[in-house]
């Protein structure tokens, strides 16, 4: 009887071990894309979470930071799959696999392209970048005063709620004051992406 409780509670620590690796794997990547854009000396010129971003120069700015950390997470993906080869090296266990394995899926999340005979663009593709700074130097407004923001579905603008752009809004990397843990672990599921898709506009 002992024997038998020994037994499930060395196969209970197993895989216990084995998801918290895996785990860790997965989110070591996300990390820098979750953490660094929300210092506040980085937010210079952006609003206060929820509000929606006006289409200028330091939502711009925020974009290619974010893209560049985005990218730089192929590095970090390296690390996971590096420290798990290196356990598994020196003796198989359940957190060598699980670190190689939430590693390997980061970086295969990122690789692999959304649409066949594309690169991966991730949440920060510069295509949608390049068509914001378009808005924001457009020569044919779309009323007398027109002020794009970033909403959370679509590009609108503020004066007359047309619809400039259906974009979902990704994450800007701005503070999210009162989300506690629950937006922080959702933050990290979606990488950057927005909860909405891109054919969902009203």
């Amino acid at each position: 009887m002992w024997n038998v409780w020994v037994e499930r509670m060395s196969l209970l620590g197993t895989v216990t071990m084995f998801i918290c690796s895996l785990l860790i794997g997965i989110a070591l990547p996300r990390l820098p894309l979750l953490l660094i854009p929300r210092f506040q000396v980085m937010q210079s010129g952006m609003r206060p979470y929820p509000e929606p971003q006006p289409i200028d120069e330091h939502l711009i700015l925020q974009l290619m930071m974010l893209r560049r950390l985005w990218r730089l997470s192929f590095l970090f993906a390296l690390l996971p799959i590096g420290l798990g080869l290196l356990v598994l090296w020196q003796e198989p266990s359940a957190f060598g696999f699980g670190m190689f394995l939430g590693g390997g899926w980061s970086l295969l999340t990122r690789a692999i392209p959304e649409f066949p005979s594309t690169l991966p663009a991730g949440p920060y593709p510069l295509a949608l970048i390049h068509e914001l700074h378009h808005i924001r130097t457009s020569t044919e407004p779309c009323c007398a005063d027109m002020k794009p923001c970033w909403e959370v579905e679509a590009v609108r603008c503020a004066n007359c709620r047309t619809v400039l752009l259906s974009a979902p809004r990704p994450d800007l990397g701005r503070e999210r004051p009162g989300t506690g843990f629950s937006g922080r672990f959702r933050l990290l599921l979606l990488d950057g992406h927005s909860l909405f898709d891109a054919d969902s506009e009203d």
